[in-house]
């Protein structure tokens, strides 16, 4: 009957494949995989009862064995167990959660859940202290350990079970019930051994181990209340305290627990038990997960941005989620289309490498116009990487890297549902559900769709402040996970965007017809990703495949661009251990095609290119302090022929809260011109390509290549308890060749042409985050740009780059489920393009004036999943003004709605609701 029960008991520890014991020699046999962990197993071995050399079973469960079963002899100190205790700490991968439960029954079924769980190794539920021990690999995620345990009835810190799952637990697991609760509770016994009645009031101090036993507490205090009269335990846990007349109330105190009162009244012999069930109730340690964080483990710095972040704001797109964000720079390509940009370390958003789950999307002709293509409640986290990024993700990341991550299937909510509008009569709506299928498969659907149709002429120019739009996007996508190891997904995302902007009505000098500006964009892709984690789970493989269809119709007035890109990219990636965990390596092959025809101004443009290339990344950490990575990729470009791209990472971390990092590497690219510097089109300015016209490269230029170098230092104070973190970066961007858009030379051209001289970028930024008080959160940057480059007429300033920008972020958690956030910029003088030669009424100054913004929004998160949000973008009402340069004629030579430097929109009002199901 023991052997029964203890190999029964073993099979239940993750990672035993056989067990076998034998009643002759009391010896375990078992066959592992890398999953097991030992200290699991003498602990599941002690719960049914049955004591190992590492773990003693309780006495509740040895007599709960049948009496054939009572192997012990009269007393348990003749067994020879060493009772040590257990370091969950270092189980790989370890995670801890509190799980409320009462009794072995709720154990078994807790456990049981939890290994069911994906990214879940090994379980153990500690019935005394209530916390799940976790051993977990890559894939694992709180998130699904909570709503498993809330599914079988079991409430933990975050969420509460539903009244039905908690009713359909048996009788003796109902540990909200207060009978259940005594019911479970030991016998006392007295622990008071007979005193001399030499002293009037003497007594016993114990405490609880977490395996039940009692022990003496020794050096605990004992004092008559408003006295000095006192005494302590002694090592016994015995103490002798005289009566004193003026008081009966005995007190005692002992460091890690509340002073306890005692009424002696009547009585002279105390037992006093410090139990954490009964002098403390509960030690919860809370830890506030930030929305935006910093790793100080990864070798990279990482700012890990997740939604939490995201809701700060209305985020209605991946171009507007970066409001709150002081290392991205986010404004208008120009005065008429709405288009939004992003800038990282002063330059601009298509030298940072933009990926969605470790593919590359929004590049070529969707470059700037791609990123409205993905609405903002889809996005479930992102990753933002300044300098040269990882080489396994392409040689394109001039100034940085940043990785979208869209809500998964079997991780996002059952249901969503958000509707926004604002008072430019924007109405948007987005239907997330995501559905498990089996226990391999789970799907999600995500659908978007958004309407603006206000007509609005604040500035009085007869032209709209923003453009009438349509658009719609749908997304589905099947997760797989065999619980072997393997792993895959598939994805279709389709999008229709269709926008008007322009004139709304004419001057009285126009003869010609409305200037308007007109953009269809149709954009279909899909996409496969599948992994596969070796015997050795440190080892494992992927491949991953993406094509994509985007067809672009667009006027500006009478000027065309049209363009459809296809493209095609393939990666495959093995990553692994040499010899150690000090020693690990990436390396794999990918190839990248794009076939792009272009419509430009009565002028056609094509190009088929194909980027293939093979990498590796080799990852050396020594010690503690030192992790290095270093990385090289060779690709053969079908258009410029073989290059290399070189990365390194250093990190140093002399203390836990202390990180130094230095990156550098080199980036290199293939400029699509026109769909990259859209804002052009949107003026009467001739664009003068002077490439080479007779060769095959790309519009006969260049490619780009820069090479990119920096260093940061992240360092985390605790201030009255709270964390602050600051970080200060410096990066430095050089170019060995660029394309040069040049607004400079004449105000009624625009000359492209590769850089002929020097261009270099420094970028200064200081950070801290801070907890003031609970639940307000302080944000606080500035940051210093110096963008130099050679044109035609010599080295000037990059136009329409600040050199300064200053930053502050203020969150406030209050009262129950509310929260207020305020955004302010300061925005320092931005050099303007050089327009001496126009007519005065049409010339520019020199540079910008500084401006300040405010973006704020207050919410309220309700229990049954429903939150209400008010915000305001523009608080300040700061426009622009005359944005548009000859408006009364946009057919003129010197109109021009591109020189963008601060908001062309005024104070916009929103409101919205986010429904969710879990």
């Amino acid at each position: 009957m023991c052997k029964d029960r203890i190999e029964s008991a073993a099979m239940e520890v993750g990672g035993v494949n056989s067990a076998s014991w034998s009643e002759a020699t009391k010896m375990l046999d078992i066959e592992v995989d890398e999953s097991f962990i030992e200290d699991f197993l003498h602990i599941r071995l002690a719960a049914v009862g049955h004591d190992t050399k590492k773990v003693l079973a309780t006495d509740d469960a040895y007599n709960a064995l049948d009496a054939c079963c009572n192997y012990r002899p009269e007393t348990v100190e003749e067994i020879e167990a060493v009772e040590e205790p257990i370091d969950y700490s270092l189980i790989e991968g370890h995670q801890e959660v509190w799980v409320d439960g009462i009794c072995e029954m709720c154990q078994d079924r807790i456990e049981a859940e939890a290994k069911e769980q994906v990214g879940v190794v090994s379980a153990y539920w500690d019935i005394e202290s209530r916390t799940l021990h976790l051993g977990t690999n890559d894939e694992f995620k709180m998130r699904r350990i909570h709503r498993a345990m809330v599914s079988i009835g079991h409430d933990t810190k975050e969420r509460k079970a539903t009244p039905m799952a908690y009713e359909s637990l048996h009788g003796c697991c109902k540990y909200r019930d207060a009978d259940v609760i005594a019911s479970h509770a030991p016998e006392e016994e007295s622990l008071l051994p007979d005193f001399d009645d030499d002293h009037d009031v003497h007594g016993i101090i114990v405490e609880n181990t977490k395996k039940g036993a009692l022990i003496p507490v020794v050096g605990a205090t004992v004092f008559w209340a408003g006295t000095t009269n006192g005494s302590s335990s002694d090592n016994d846990g015995y103490f002798h305290i005289d009566n004193d007349p003026s008081t009966s109330q005995l007190v005692v105190s002992y460091v890690g627990y509340p002073n306890d009162t005692i009424n002696m009244e009547g009585q002279t012999a105390v037992e006093v038990k410090l139990k954490n069930n009964l002098i403390l109730d509960e030690v919860s340690i809370v830890y506030r997960k930030k929305s935006t964080q910093i790793s100080f483990v990864n070798t990279m710095k990482v700012q890990q941005i997740d939604q939490k972040e995201l809701l700060k704001a209305a985020c209605c797109s991946l171009s507007e989620s970066f409001e709150t964000t002081p290392s991205v720079d986010v404004s208008f390509t120009d005065a008429v289309t709405g288009t939004r940009k992003i800038e990282l370390l002063g330059l601009a958003g298509p030298y940072v490498q933009m990926m969605r789950e470790g593919l590359p999307f929004t590049r070529g002709l969707a470059a700037i116009r791609g990123l409205d293509h993905t609405p903002g409640t889809w996005i479930e986290s992102m990753q933002l990487n300044m300098g040269a990024g990882s080489i396994t993700n392409g040689p394109e990341a001039l100034t940085g890297q940043i990785n979208v991550e869209i809500k998964k299937p079997n991780e996002s909510e059952r249901l969503f549902i958000n509707g926004y509008a604002n008072a430019f009569q924007r109405l948007e709506m987005n239907i997330n559900g995501s559905e498990k299928i089996t226990e391999k498969w789970s799907t999600a659907y995500l659908g978007h769709a958004s309407n603006q149709s206000r007509k609005a002429d604040i500035q009085g120019d007869g032209f709209l402040d923003a453009p009438i739009s349509q658009q719609y996007a749908l997304m589905n996508r099947w997760q797989y996970r065999s619980g072997k190891g393997l792993n895959a997904q598939v994805g279709i995302k389709g999008t229709y965007g269709n926008r008007m902007s322009g004139q709304i009505s004419k001057t009285e000098q126009q003869s010609e017809e409305l200037w308007q500006v007109n953009f269809l964009n149709q954009r279909l892709e899909g996409w496969f990703k599948m992994g596969k984690v070796l015997a050795n789970p440190q080892n494992s493989f992927g491949f991953q495949l993406t094509a994509s269809t985007h067809d672009q119709k667009s006027n500006f007035g009478p000027r065309v661009f049209d363009g459809i890109q296809n493209n095609l990219y393939a990666n495959f990636l093995y990553q692994g251990v040499l010899f150690s965990d000090k020693h690990r390596i990436r390396a794999g092959a990918s190839t990248n095609y794009d076939g792009i025809e272009e419509s430009v101004i009565n002028r056609n443009f094509a190009r088929n290119e194909w980027l293939s290339g093979v990498y590796g990344e080799y990852h050396w950490s020594p010690n503690d302090q030192w992790d290095i990575i270093t990385g090289l990729r060779g690709d053969y470009n079908s258009i410029y022929g073989f290059y290399a791209t070189p990365r390194l990472h250093v990190k140093y971390a002399p203390q836990e809260d202390l990180a130094v990092r230095l990156v550098a590497g080199k980036g290199q690219r293939t400029a699509t011109i026109f769909a990259e510097n859209i804002g052009a089109f949107a003026s009467n300015r001739v664009i003068r390509l002077q490439g080479d016209e007779t060769s095959d490269k790309a519009y006969g230029l260049d490619q780009e290549i820069a090479w990119n170098a920096g260093l940061n230092v992240t360092k985390e104070f605790i201030i009255q308890a709270r964390s602050l973190v600051v970080s200060a970066d410096y990066y430095y961007t050089f170019f060995e060749n660029q394309v040069i858009y040049d607004f400079d030379f004449s105000p009624q051209d625009v000359y492209v042409y590769n850089l002929d001289g020097s261009s270099y970028s420094h970028s200064i930024q200081a950070q801290a985050d801070y907890e003031v008080i609970k639940g307000l959160d302080l944000r606080l940057a500035y940051r210093f740009n110096d963008v130099q480059m050679d044109f035609q007429s010599g080295r000037l300033e990059k136009p329409l780059i600040a050199r300064h920008r200053g930053f502050l972020n203020i969150g406030y958690e209050f009262l129950e489920g509310w929260n207020a956030d305020a955004t302010f910029n300061l925005q320092g003088s931005k050099r303007l393009p050089n327009t001496s030669s126009n007519p005065e009424i049409y010339q520019l100054a020199e540079r910008s004036p500084v401006f300040y913004t405010l973006n704020a929004q207050i919410s309220k998160t309700w229990k049954t999943g429903l939150n209400v949000y008010l915000g305001g973008e523009n608080l300040l009402n700061f426009v622009q003004a005359s944005p548009i340069l000859s408006a009364s004629d946009p057919y003129s030579q010197f109109y021009d709605s591109s020189m963008i430097w601060g908001p062309i929109m005024g104070r916009n009002i929103y409101v919205g609701f986010r429904y969710s199901i879990y």
